[in-house]
């Protein structure tokens, strides 16, 4: 800790990690406490906490999913935590309690992909853009004070002539005899055609090697 009375003080250090063999992202700092997100003996993913007066001690703030990958962790509102996990080829967003990592809310958003997540610890808002399969790109921004977040559109990339409202993507799972249960992405359309009826299509998205839904 840095003495504010006395400028020229050296920094005190304190090693918490010797061994680089893992990946560690600071989330928060509380005095003598830290938080982390880091894949140490977690490959998913997961939210640790040590103290500075104990810091052989290690404990999850969120623990490693069986099944998701925790992709990012952001703080937000002072005690929450904005998360974001990659579960069955898209994204999910959580909002969590930064103390104990209880799940607070999880935020609606449709099948796509979720990246640049910003704010600042003290802010009451969080901003995060969003594409998908029939989005080019969406700035939503995100309102935490009230007691149901609120999204809305803060910024939108329009494509000219392009109504997306024609366009649904719905995610299914299907057997498969050596990969088992694999998720596909589902896009359906209406064509009208001038001199008849309209045409409806249907695209099959296979997602087995982990392709995330981006605009086409």
């Amino acid at each position: 800790m840095l003495d504010r009375r006395c400028v020229n003080c050296p920094l005190k250090l304190e090693k918490l990690v010797t061994d680089m063999d893992a990946e560690y992202n600071l989330v928060a700092n509380d005095g003598t406490i830290f938080t982390f997100h880091t894949n140490k003996n977690a490959p998913r993913y997961k939210v640790v906490r040590v103290d500075l007066n104990n810091p052989d001690v290690w404990s999850d703030v969120i623990p490693e999913s069986e099944s998701d990958v925790l992709e990012t962790v952001h703080c937000a509102n002072e005690k929450q935590l904005v998360v974001c996990y990659l579960r069955d080829v898209k994204y999910v967003l959580q909002v969590r309690d930064l103390e104990s990592g209880v799940l607070l809310h999880s935020l609606p958003t449709d099948i796509g992909s979720i990246y640049n997540i910003s704010g600042e610890r003290k802010d009451k808002q969080f901003f995060f853009s969003y594409t998908s399969f029939l989005t080019p790109a969406i700035v939503y921004r995100c309102d935490l004070e009230p007691s149901t977040p609120s999204i809305e559109v803060f910024r939108e990339s329009t494509v000219k002539d392009f109504d997306r409202t024609m366009f649904e993507t719905q995610q299914v799972c299907f057997g498969s005899f050596q990969l088992g249960q694999e998720k596909i992405s589902i896009l359906e359309f209406d064509i009208p055609f001038e001199c008849m009826a309209s045409l409806k299509l249907s695209g099959l998205l296979f997602m087995m090697t982990q392709i995330l839904p981006n605009a086409l």
